[in-house]
């Protein structure tokens, strides 16, 4: 389905349109180029996605260290 002419309440979540809110950056970019704030806003989920990913990893290796040094 194309976007175009969707308007920026359908392209954006209500999540999505209060980070835009509390960030001016976002804000001003919202007005010249939506689909790049829609690009950095699923690039910080990415990245929490991967800090999440990392945190467990980390705890993971702590786990088998711990056991070998049983």
């Amino acid at each position: 389905m194309s976007r175009r002419g969707c308007t920026k309440e359908q392209f954006f979540s209500e999540t999505d349109m209060e980070t835009i809110n509390m960030d001016n950056r976002l804000k001003d970019l919202m007005k010249t180029d939506p689909k790049v704030v829609n690009k950095i806003l699923r690039n910080r989920e990415y990245a929490a996605q991967l800090k999440v990913q990392k945190a467990n990893h980390i705890q993971d290796l702590q786990r088998q260290a711990d056991a070998l040094k049983m």
